[in-house]
C-alpha cells in the first residue's frame, strides 16, 4: 500500500456498523441530556494554544497538535472541550443567570506516544454544569451519568469516587519538593506500595504521617473506609475532604441503582480539579 493510503497512528476508521451503533448512543444521551435540562454547545475545533496552556491542565502543551496561522498566531487542535466551554462562558454568558447545563458530544486529539497504542483522536460526551456551588453539582453529574450508562446498556457498573482535597491535604506534609508530590501521588493512584514506602523513606516524616501514607494503598471499598481513615493523624484539609464525600455517600445511599465505592487516592488531575472527582467503569469501547 502506496503512503497516499496509510491511515495515520492513534485514529481510527468508522465504518457503517460503527457508525450505526455510535449515532444510536449519541441519540440516546443526547435525548437524556435535554430531559434533564442540558442544551448542546459545540466549540470550535481549534482555539489559541494559549487558551488550552492557560486552562492550568498539566501536559497540555506537550499533548496538543500545534499549527500556525497565516498571521504566526499559535493554533491548536483541542485536546479538551471543558476549556472551550469556560471560554464560551465568558464570552457569550457572562450576564446570565446560573445555573447554566451544557452538553458536548465532540472529538478531541492528544499527542500520544504510539509504543503505547493509545488512541490520538477520540470521542468525548460530557456534561458542564455551572454556577451550582458545593455537592448538589456533583450529586445531579453523577446520578446522570449513571442513568446514561444504563441506558446505553452497561447495566452493571461501579463509579469510583475520589476527593481532590484529601490527597492535596496529604501532599501538604512533604514539604518544598514538588518533584517527590508528584511521584508519591502516582504511587498511591497506581497502589503501589512498594514504590510509596520507597518514596517516603527519604523524606523526614513525622511517623504518623509515614504510616499514613503506607496505608492508604489498602484503602478502597464502600462507606466503611471513610470511618477506618478518620482515625488516623489527618489535618484539616483531609478531614474537611472525608466530611464531604461522608455527606456526599448518605445523599446518594438512598437511590438503590447507584453503586459506589471510594478511592482517597483517586487523583486524577490533581492540578486542574478540584473537590471530588469520580472515574466511570473502564471497560472496552462502547462503538
Amino acid at each position: 500500500m502506496t503512503k497516499y493510503f496509510r491511515r495515520p497512528a492513534g485514529v481510527k476508521d468508522y465504518l457503517p456498523p460503527q457508525v450505526r451503533k455510535k449515532r444510536r448512543i449519541e441519540k440516546i444521551i443526547g435525548n437524556i441530556l435535554e430531559k434533564w435540562g442540558y442544551e448542546e454547545i459545540i466549540a470550535p475545533s481549534f482555539e489559541y494554544l494559549e487558551t488550552f496552556v492557560m486552562s492550568g491542565k498539566p501536559g497540555f502543551a506537550e499533548k496538543v497538535f500545534k499549527f500556525f496561522d497565516r498571521q504566526g498566531g499559535v493554533m491548536a487542535l483541542r485536546p479538551d472541550i471543558t476549556t472551550s466551554i469556560a471560554r464560551m462562558v465568558a464570552t457569550h454568558y457572562s450576564d446570565h443567570d446560573a445555573p447554566l447545563r451544557f452538553y458536548y458530544m465532540a472529538n478531541v486529539f492528544r499527542f500520544q506516544e504510539q509504543r503505547k497504542g493509545r488512541d490520538q483522536e477520540f470521542y468525548q460526551t460530557g456534561a458542564e454544569l455551572i454556577g451550582i456551588p458545593g455537592i448538589e453539582a456533583d450529586i445531579e453529574i453523577i446520578l446522570l451519568a449513571s442513568r446514561m450508562l444504563k441506558e446505553i446498556g452497561i447495566k452493571k457498573f461501579i463509579i469510583n469516587i475520589g476527593h481532590i482535597k484529601f490527597l492535596e491535604g496529604l501532599l501538604d506534609e512533604i514539604k518544598d519538593d514538588s518533584s517527590l508530590k508528584a511521584k508519591v501521588a502516582q504511587a498511591i493512584k497506581d497502589k503501589n506500595f512498594v514504590w510509596l514506602k520507597n518514596l517516603t523513606e527519604t523524606n523526614i516524616l513525622k511517623p504518623e504521617i509515614k504510616k499514613t501514607f503506607l496505608a492508604l494503598p489498602r484503602f478502597y471499598g464502600g462507606p466503611e473506609i471513610l470511618d477506618e481513615l478518620i482515625k488516623f493523624p489527618l489535618n484539616e484539609k483531609c478531614k474537611e475532604a472525608l466530611s464531604e464525600l461522608d455527606k456526599l455517600w448518605r445523599m446518594l445511599k438512598g437511590f438503590n441503582n447507584i453503586h459506589l465505592t471510594f478511592d482517597p487516592g483517586l487523583a486524577r488531575g490533581l492540578d486542574y480539579y478540584t473537590g471530588i472527582v469520580f472515574e466511570p467503569p473502564k471497560g472496552n469501547p462502547a462503538c
